[in-house]
């Protein structure tokens, strides 16, 4: 056991979440699992617990793991004849623009949320409640928006508030915040309490589920509660390869990232 940790994140408090969960007795994965649900209230135009991802892991037994969470295609149960509905958004980066599409018919199945309730049951030791608790607060409590977040607010405004309840989020006064404004997020809040309890039974495969389905359905979504009840996290062996005498892990196929890495 070592007497010092290391946290690094794309936010401050992401990595404070990860602090306090260390400090009451968590073991890296706790904080992990800890920062993944605060990135959601500090970092929502970057990482979402509707999206998707990876975890690469190895524990003080000598395991190594390659958690996959990434999202799949929907589509289960969708009539043939059944037409998406989504169209496309201009995003202007500095020196290029970039086309998404939007609306219901882009969604795809969430995994981020499956992902981090099965890291922390395979490897976490505090409980779950215990290590959503800065999570939670945050959501209550506000977000400070930094400058990244209120610039990458600012540059995804036309996605960010797609929806009524996107607006409700980060148009609250009916301006888009700003930099030093703070972000809630009570509906998550209440979600996370719940959750410690049903461990993402509800949104896979209970009365959320149902919600998100009928909602896909009535505005052109493929999403269905079929996608949701049938989703699976799934553990990998690692793509090993060496560099300089030293070995390395990264994530294998399907995912082409590891492999582009060995190659490079």
């Amino acid at each position: 056991m070592g007497a010092k940790a290391i946290v690094s994140s794309g936010h401050k408090w992401v990595s404070q979440a990860a602090i306090e969960i260390i400090k009451a007795g968590g073991n890296a994965f706790d904080a992990a699992v800890a920062a993944g649900f605060a990135s959601s209230i500090c970092e929502p135009t970057l990482t979402s617990l509707g999206g998707g991802g990876f975890l690469l892991a190895k524990t003080s037994l000598g395991e190594e793991i390659l958690f996959d969470f990434f999202t799949n295609t929907p589509g289960k149960g969708v009539k043939k004849d059944f037409k998406p509905y989504f169209f496309p958004v201009t995003v202007k980066f500095l020196g290029s623009e970039q086309i998404f599409n939007v609306g219901h018919g882009s969604v795809a199945v969430p995994g981020t949320l499956k992902g981090l309730l099965h890291v922390h049951r395979r490897l976490g030791r505090l409980p779950l409640s215990k290590v959503l608790e800065p999570a939670i607060y945050l959501c209550e409590n506000g977000v400070e928006l930094n400058w990244h977040q209120a610039y990458f607010l600012k540059l995804l405004e036309p996605i960010m508030t797609f929806t009524q309840e996107g607006k409700k989020l980060f148009k609250p006064k009916g301006e888009l915040l700003k930099e030093g404004d703070k972000l809630f997020n009570h509906d998550l809040a209440l979600f996370l309490k719940e959750l410690s309890k049903d461990k993402g039974e509800r949104f896979y495969r209970g009365d959320i589920a149902r919600q998100i389905s009928k909602d896909m359905e009535e505005n052109g979504g493929l999403l269905t509660k079929e996608d949701l009840s049938s989703y699976e996290v799934i553990e990998r062996r690692p793509l090993e390869f060496f560099y300089r005498d030293k070995r390395i892990l990264t994530n294998p196929p399907p995912s082409l990232g590891g492999g582009l890495i060995c190659l490079s």
